[in-house]
């Protein structure tokens, strides 16, 4: 039970960081989500049962706020979450720089996920340019870093599967 609590102590710190830098980076024309990068570092640090949850979860919240393709963010945030479960067998996250490079390319992909699926519902392209997509992944694996500190910093008792 506490660590569903610190779970959403997380995920309410991850939303208001996201909506600050949100608002930050539309300024200067760069897509910046926190709230993904709160869902990569939830499947690090819990059971996949509450990993897969906190993902789904996270992406129908940005769904709620979105004004097309209700369910796109939750498919991709699951999606990101069976990845990230994939990736920790695999690597290392101890390591800061594995931290940031993982967080970056699933940004990248994640972000031409939801481009793909706006061809397909929409049948137009939802791209933010190129610009916005690799400054705003810089930023989500800064920001993962910084949110990877914060997880070991709530101690959550299942690290790294």
């Amino acid at each position: 039970m506490k660590n569903i609590i610190k779970l959403f102590i997380l995920f309410i710190i991850s939303t208001i960081l996201h909506w600050a830098f949100a608002v930050a980076g539309a300024e200067i024309g760069i897509s910046v989500n926190v709230v993904f990068v709160f869902a990569f570092c939830a499947c690090l640090f819990v059971k996949p049962a509450y990993g897969y949850t906190a993902a789904f979860v996270c992406g129908l919240f940005l769904d709620f706020f979105g004004t097309r393709m209700f369910g796109v963010y939750a498919l991709t945030f699951t999606v990101l979450a069976w990845s990230v479960y994939f990736l920790a067998a695999r690597l290392d996250f101890q390591n800061t720089l594995t931290q940031f490079l993982a967080v970056f390319i699933l940004s990248v992909l994640a972000q031409c996920f939801y481009s793909g699926a706006g061809v397909i519902f929409l049948r137009g392209v939802i791209w933010p340019g190129f610009k916005s997509l690799l400054f705003g992944s810089f930023f989500n694996a800064a920001a993962g870093v910084f949110m990877f500190y914060l997880f070991r910093a709530f101690r959550l008792s299942k690290e790294y599967k």
